[in-house]
């Protein structure tokens, strides 16, 4: 499955569809996404609604309530599209699911799964909590405060000492008695 736009391949996973009929656990199918599990899993549904072509399209159409998909590998960042086929490819070797149809690479590594992961799963970065500040909406008055802070100040002296007070003269008529704006009191 192709990246998502956010992530890139830093929350890929490889998952298996499980039959929940099983006494033991089989794995009809293993896939790999770089998206959310649940999207890929709704994806699947659709695809065995709409199109049912594929083994386990069918499957999933004749008994949709049996199946669960389930994390085999995740969630992990690899490097690229390649390294998350082979990693795929190695559980498909290693379960052996009955509706897997193509290989997901086309030739194999020799190596272990243990190894592939060793290799190709990038190590992970401890993601921090960043402290957001509370915002609030700011007053009337902080706002006007804000926007005339860094002009010239004409025309407003303080009337006991004559100094420059720092507001700009702002003139507006009285509200009428009726309320609304000049224009529709006319």
């Amino acid at each position: 499955m192709a990246p998502t736009v956010k992530g890139g391949y830093g929350r890929c996973c490889v998952y298996a569809i499980e039959d929940l009929e099983e006494i033991e656990p089989e794995y009809p199918y293993i896939g790999s996404c770089a998206k959310p599990l649940f999207a890929r899993w709704g994806q699947h549904l659709c695809d065995a609604h709409y199109k049912g072509s594929t083994d386990i399209q069918k499957l999933l159409l004749t008994r949709p309530f049996d199946f669960r998909p389930k994390i085999l590998l995740g969630p992990f960042a690899c490097a690229s599209q390649r390294d998350l086929n082979t990693i795929e490819q190695a559980y498909i070797s290693k379960y052996r699911p009955r509706c897997n149809m193509r290989s997901a690479v086309t030739n194999g590594s020799g190596l272990s799964l243990e190894e592939l992961i060793a290799k190709l799963v990038l190590p992970t970065v401890e993601l921090r909590v960043v402290e957001v500040p509370q915002w609030r909406q700011l007053t009337v008055d902080e706002a006007w405060f804000k926007s005339n802070k860094h002009k010239d100040s004409k025309g407003c002296k303080d009337a006991n000492s004559g100094h420059d007070c720092g507001r700009q003269l702002v003139c507006a008529s009285a509200p009428h008695a009726g309320g609304g704006s000049d224009a529709s009191q006319s």
